[in-house]
């Protein structure tokens, strides 16, 4: 990997496919994963850094806490915010307002890795929403303050998504698809 990571430095970006590499990055333990985020290129081009930086990273905390822990990747900092939304992917959120992230761009960093096909726009966010909505605290947790604001923030953009998406598949049901 830190064989890989010296190339970026001096590829100019130029494409390659990551698939063995990213493949070889599931087979290593969490904390080898966490340690190798000390060897990311800050300088190198972001393609296609960052599919291995993300999976990396992978959900796990420890390797997002090392990622944040390099203010000169800021520019990867969000790969660290991809995944499906839920406790591990809450860890991870909470760790970027410790950066100094926003609640709406902690979710606006989570959007893009929920983008894909399905039969329903509209139901697509509401899952989205229903995950948000069970990221709510507990009366008395002890991080209830910035859980309740990532989650009203998710709910927020979602809700807006949904009610859009709704607005569409009722004109499309009453004037047909344009």
């Amino acid at each position: 990997m830190r064989a890989w990571f010296g190339r970026r430095r001096n590829d100019g970006g130029r494409y390659e496919d990551t698939t063995s590499v990213q493949a070889a990055i599931g087979n290593l333990p969490a904390d080898v994963r966490t340690a190798l985020i000390a060897d990311v290129p800050h300088d190198a081009p972001a393609f296609p850094l960052q599919d291995v930086v993300q999976r990396l990273v992978a959900g796990n905390v420890a390797a997002a806490a090392a990622l944040f822990g390099r203010p000169e990747c800021g520019r990867l900092h969000r790969l660290a915010l991809k995944g499906d939304v839920g406790e591990e992917w809450m860890g991870r959120a909470l760790l970027a307002l410790e950066h100094g992230w926003t609640p709406e761009s902690v979710v606006a960093a989570q959007r893009g890795s929920v983008e894909g096909p399905y039969d329903s726009e509209s139901r697509h966010w509401q899952e989205r929403i229903e995950a948000f909505g069970r990221l709510r605290p507990a009366p008395g947790q002890p991080d209830a303050g910035p859980r309740a604001r990532i989650a009203e923030a998710g709910l927020a953009l979602y809700e807006e998504q949904r009610d859009a998406a709704l607005r569409r598949e009722r004109d499309e049901r009453v004037h047909g698809s344009r």
